[in-house]
Order: structure tokens, then sequence, then C-alpha cells
């Protein structure tokens, strides 16, 4: 479990340092280059992303759920990702003269075809980064990521400068992957071969997992469609702003606490008794900071739209906080299908995805004619009565029991983070600035933590949960 914690504090500071290279890279290049620069390359990136959907077929998550990992395994996820991601790459150098005589933009033929490569370039990179991952040695992945993103950010830059050319983001990007590809070589001495072997096996635990990505990507972009088919300009440029900053915290916080826990699901497969009282323990941990997010988000929204936005963007706000509560159905999710991949039913997972997105695509159609904070409203719970029962059945069908009890532990806290922080924000803060706002109210979401730990710790954890925090913080103590 001290592993476990390290991996994951690891991975947030990957997101993070990323995260805000990220920022500063923007915020330069955006006075380098024209917003038709940012215009063309999102063009490019459209089409890379749904190339990308055509060629996931998740040998990672394959890898990292296996009990016991041979060299023939890691070959052929090897050599599985390289046909289908060169299958991806052809498949943009012919779409991109159709697209570019489309958008009647010539120059897309060149740019989708460079941005293309950086598929090919991820597949050909050493597969040892799997068995890193399924070791929990992230700090090599951890150091490459961060360093192929600070190369990117120097490449960028002078060309930028120099040039004024939207090239400087395209060469960046690939020029970040070839980095990646290199050092994975330099930093072990596995050299993957072509293997054929174990493809069957692995086609058959991913062959589901390719058409719910391709659902997965149209049910992302089917809000923002309807947004601007039935809205405004000023709407659908709220929408999308508020949706990208408000995931901001489940991608580059939740996400990588969750990835070294759920890796530890694989390893206990076998023992139903042991995988449900893991499933459980990562299922209430997440809980406890995915509830202190929703409440600090939701509270929070206007001072933080305020802050990093402006004021032209505040009567908005409210999107952000309902967007918050997207935190809610991303957890019951990702805890489901990675309960459905460790017992290899990822047939369920494409089941779900053609089902939610059928259903929810149908209600948003019927919403359309509302106001835009009631189509974002209806939107969200959909999706958390969906991924609830995804969640009961995928539960009900690997562990034959029902997890009631988590479900409402999560729905509870959720509940008093939003009730707790916003009663805290509306008696105890007086300070009418921005900045101090945020600061008090992040401290109040703070002492909800350490409120919800305790009492959990007190309250909902066993006697075996209790001995294994103890050993923890002895550790630390240590340390």
């Amino acid at each position: 479990m001290i592993r476990v914690l390290k991996s994951s504090s690891l991975l947030v500071l990957q997101r993070l340092a990323q995260r805000l290279i990220g920022i500063v890279s923007t915020i330069i290049l955006a006075r380098l280059l024209t917003p038709e620069d940012f215009g063309i390359v999102a063009k490019a990136m459209l089409v890379l992303w749904f190339a990308q959907t055509l060629c996931d077929a998740s040998t990672e998550a394959y890898i990292l759920q296996q009990k016991r990992i041979r060299r023939a395994d890691l070959n052929s996820s090897w050599t599985l990702d390289l046909i289908l991601k060169s299958g991806a790459f052809l498949f943009m150098c012919l779409a991109a003269p159709l697209i570019a005589n489309f958008q009647n933009q010539p120059e897309l033929t060149l740019i989708i075809a460079v941005t293309g490569s950086t598929i090919v370039l991820e597949a050909l990179k050493n597969p040892v980064f799997m068995i890193f991952k399924r070791r929990q040695r992230y700090e090599v992945v951890v150091k490459l990521f961060v360093a192929a993103k600070v190369a990117a950010l120097f490449i960028s830059i002078p060309i930028a400068y120099i040039y004024e050319s939207y090239w400087s983001i395209i060469l960046a990007q690939v020029f970040a992957e070839l980095f990646l590809t290199v050092m994975s070589y330099r930093v072990s001495g596995y050299r993957p071969s072509l293997c054929f072997r174990k493809i069957p096996e692995q086609w058959h635990f991913s062959k589901w997992l390719i058409p719910r990505s391709m659902l997965g990507y149209f049910r992302n972009h089917l809000d923002t469609l309807l947004v601007s088919a039935h809205y405004g300009q000023s709407e659908l440029g709220a929408y999308n702003n508020m949706k990208y900053f408000a995931s901001i915290p489940m991608l580059q916080f939740l996400s990588p606490l969750m990835e070294p826990l759920h890796v530890e699901l694989g390893k206990v497969g076998d023992d139903v008794r042991e995988f449900r009282y893991q499933s459980d323990l990562t299922f209430r941990l997440i809980a406890i900071l995915a509830a202190t997010v929703v409440g600090f988000l939701y509270v929070t929204a206007e001072p933080i739209v305020q802050l990093v936005l402006g004021d032209q963007w505040t009567p908005f706000s409210t999107l952000f906080s309902y967007f918050a509560l997207l935190t809610i159905p991303f957890v019951f999710i990702n805890q489901s299908f990675r309960i459905l991949m460790v017992a290899n039913r990822t047939n369920y997972i494409f089941i779900y995805e053609l089902i939610s997105t059928t259903i929810i695509g149908l209600v948003l159609i019927l919403a359309a004619d509302l106001s835009i904070e009631n189509f974002i409203l209806i939107k969200v719970l959909m999706e958390i009565v969906l991924s609830i029962a995804l969640y009961v059945y995928a539960y009900r069908r690997t562990m034959a029991a029902t997890p009631l009890g988590n479900t409402l532990y999560f729905s509870g806290l959720c509940v008093l983070g939003v009730t707790i922080t916003g009663w805290t924000a509306d008696h105890l803060i007086t300070s009418s600035g921005t900045l101090p706002s945020i600061i008090l109210n992040g401290l109040y979401a703070g002492l909800f933590l350490i409120v919800a730990c305790g009492g959990s710790y007190l309250f909902v954890f066993g006697s075996r949960e209790r001995k294994l925090f103890g050993k923890i913080s002895r550790s630390l103590l240590r340390k």
C-alpha cells in the first residue's frame, strides 16, 4: 500500500507538471501565433483523436490486469498496437486530402499526415513502460514524460518566435513522441519483437473496447454539437470552457490517484473475497477525495471562474458548478470499468457505452429547447443515474453482492461536502475578494476532508483497514 501511495503521488505530480508546462506553453504561443494558427491545428487534432479511437485496443490495460506476464504477452501487445496504429496512420493519410478539400484548406493535407505520425511513434515505444507501471516503478515514467513536455516547449517556442507558424505546435508534438520513443530504449535493455502468438487472446479482451472508444468519441462530442445547434455563440464558448476547466481535477488529480489502486485489483482477481475487499477499499478512499473536490468546486465556482477566466465569464459560473458534479459519475464509471476488465468482461463496457450514449443522446435532444443551465443539469443527472446503475450491475455480476453501502457512502459524502462547504461559505466567509474566498473555501474543504477521513476511520473502516492505516502512518513518521 505504501508503494501504491507513492505511485499515486508521482502520477499526480506528473499530471500537474505537464499541465503547468502546457499552460505556460499556451500563454507564450498565444502571443506569437494567431487564432487562425490554433484553429488549423485544432482541425488536425480532431482527426488525430478520431484516428486514435480507431486503434485504441487498451493493450496496456490488458497487461496491467494480468496475473503473470510473459515475454510473449508483452511482444504480442506491442505487435497488436503497432498493427492497429499503423492502420490508423494510413487512414489519416488517405483522409487528409478529402478533409482538406472539404475545408478548402490545401495545407491541411500535409498537416494531418505529419500529425498522424505521432500515432506510429507512440506504437514504437518500448513496451517496458507497461512493466514499470505494473511494478509500481513510476519514477522513470514520470521523469521521461515530464522531460518530453519540457523538450517540446523548447522546440515550439523558438520555431514560433522565428517563423510565426502553426508548425511550431505540430513539430513540437512530433518531437515529444520521438523523444519518448528513443528514451524508452535507453532506460531498459528490453527489446520487443514481432509476435503473434498471444494476439488472439488479447484481441478477445480488446475487441469490445475499440467500438466503445468510438462510441465514447461521439458521446463526448454529441452534447457540444447540440449546444452549437440550439444555443448562441456565447453559450457554446462558455459550455466548452466550463466543461474543460471543471474536468481538470478529475483528469489531473483523481485519475492518476486511481490508476495504481486499480493495478492492485488485477493481482487479486482470482480471489473473490480479497478482490471485493480491495475494490471496496479503493472505492471508499477515492470517494472521500472526490466528495471533497465536488464540494469545493460546486461552492467556489463563481470566484474560480472570475479568477481564471475573468469577469465576463462569471454569468456562466453556474455551468461550472453543474459540470463539477460530473466527478461523481467519473468515479462510478472508472471503478465499474476496472472491475469488468479484471473479470475479463469488456463486452459489458461496450454495451454500457452503447446504451448510455443512446439514452443520453435522446434525452439531450428533447432537452435542447431548455435553458443552457437546465440542459447541463439534465445531462449531469442522467450521467449520475446511469453510472450508479452500471456500478451496481458490475458489482453484482463479479462479486454476487449489492454495493448499496458503497453507493450510499459516496452519495452521502458528496451531499455533506456540498452542504458543509456551502454553509461555511455563506456564514463564515466575510471577505468579498475573489482570491480570499477561494483560499478560505479551500481551507474549509480541507477541514471537511479531515473530518470525513476521521469519521470513516471510526465508523466505516474495519480492523483490517485500521491496522493498514496505522502501519502506513508509522512508516511515514519514520521517514
